[in-house]
C-alpha cells in the first residue's frame, strides 16, 4: 500500500512570500501532523509514504492567485526548502532500514511510544499532546550511548535521564 498526496496546505502573504502566512505554532503543528502520519504508516506497514507535492504547487502563478495563494508543498516557489521538508527528510533518514517492534505505554501527555529497530539500533519516538512548551520524558534509567534528536533533525541533549521533546516529537535512538 502506498498513500500518496497526503499533507494539509498553507496561504502565503504574497506570491513571493517564502514562509506560510501561519504563526509558527501553525506551522509547527503542520510539520508535526505531517511526522505523525509517516509514524503512523511505518508502524502500520505502509509500503510508502508521499506528502501532497514536494514543490509548491501550483506553481504558475496565476492558478496562484486563483486558488488564493493557497499552496502545498516542502519546498516554496524558488525551490527553497521549508520546515516541512526538514521534517519530512528526518523522519525517512531515522526510520530508514528499521522495522517496527512495538509500543511503549507512557503515560500523561505522551500515550504511547512507538519503537523501531535494526540489528544494532532501536529508535524510540516520543511525542506530546503539546507543542506549545518543551517537556521532557523520564527515563527509568539511564542509557549510555543515546542520540536525542528533534522533530526536524536538530541534536537535544538529554539531562539526568530527562529526554526533551521539544517541539512536540524528539527520536531517541539506542545502542541494542
Amino acid at each position: 500500500l502506498w498513500i500518496t498526496e497526503t499533507s494539509k496546505g498553507f496561504a502565503r502573504k504574497s506570491l513571493y512570500s517564502k514562509r506560510p502566512d501561519k504563526s509558527l505554532s501553525e506551522e509547527l503543528a503542520n510539520c508535526l501532523d505531517n511526522a505523525k502520519n509517516i509514524i503512523a504508516c511505518k508502524s502500520g506497514g505502509v509500503a510508502r509514504y508521499y506528502p501532497f507535492s514536494l514543490i509548491s504547487w501550483p506553481t504558475d502563478k496565476i492558478q496562484l492567485q486563483r486558488r488564493n495563494l493557497y499552496a502545498n508543498g516542502c519546498l516554496d516557489y524558488q525551490y527553497t526548502p521549508l520546515r516541512y521538508m526538514a521534517v519530512y527528510a528526518q523522519a525517512i533518514r531515522v526510520l530508514s532500514g528499521r522495522s517496527y517492534i512495538g509500543e511503549i505505554p507512557a503515560g500523561g501527555s505522551f500515550g504511547k511510544l512507538k519503537v523501531f529497530a535494526d540489528k544494532l539500533t532501536a529508535v524510540i519516538v516520543i511525542s506530546s499532546a503539546t507543542t506549545e512548551q518543551q517537556v521532557s520524558y523520564q527515563l527509568d534509567k539511564s542509557i549510555d550511548g543515546i542520540i536525542v534528536e528533534g522533530v526536524d533533525g536538530r541534536i537535544l541533549a538529554a539531562n539526568n535521564n530527562l529526554i526533551p521533546v521539544v517541539d512536540g516529537q524528539s527520536y531517541v535512538t539506542l545502542p541494542l
